[in-house]
């Protein structure tokens, strides 16, 4: 490309890259502290950070407040995930809740390594502490797509909850399968 590059240069750029990749790794332990300080500054917010020995795997928050709000909602509740497409990947899994005037509020965030029943069960276990639901789910409506790991997640730890399935997600699953005419 008629660039010309010294080996000092090389051994340079290889040495900022190294340090910028263990800077963004040491940030990660970051998350736990950061998260506990928020929980102390905000009644009733429920935090969870898991590890693997040094290695971060999960993250949860749900605002004291979002708790506080879900006691006055219509008690219809969505689960969905988006993937990260980002270095280290991941899941951000959500908590979406439907108030009485018919506005839909985050109520809390989750991430995690993967889509599955163990992360789904992590999640909602934490969703089940914060809200502090005894009862099984008793009058909770749960709304989410056809992924596995909610549907098991939400029959183990929610049993009492009805649990359906999001419109769009069906139509979109019929017109993978048979096709738009």
């Amino acid at each position: 490309f008629g660039v010309d590059v010294t080996e000092s240069m090389m051994k340079k750029a290889r040495n900022e890259a190294k340090k910028e990749l263990t800077e963004q790794e040491t940030a990660f332990g970051l998350v736990r502290p950061y998260l506990n300080s928020f929980a102390a500054a905000n009644f009733g917010s429920t935090v969870d950070v898991s590890l693997n020995g040094d290695e971060f795997l999960r993250a949860f928050l749900m605002p004291g407040s979002c708790a506080r709000a879900f006691q006055h909602s219509t008690r219809v509740v969505g689960l969905d995930a988006c993937h990260i497409k980002a270095r280290y990947g991941g899941v951000l899994l959500v908590l979406t809740v439907l108030d009485g005037n018919g506005q839909v509020f985050t109520c809390a965030l989750g991430v995690a390594e993967s889509e599955n029943t163990a992360t789904w069960s992590w999640f909602v276990n934490n969703v089940r502490a914060g809200l502090h639901i005894e009862d099984g789910g008793e009058g909770i409506v749960v709304l989410s797509d056809r992924e596995k790991g909610i549907e098991n997640a939400v029959n183990e730890l929610l049993p009492r909850a009805c649990h359906g399935y999001c419109v769009y997600h069906i139509k979109k699953n019929m017109y993978s399968h048979f096709k738009k005419p």
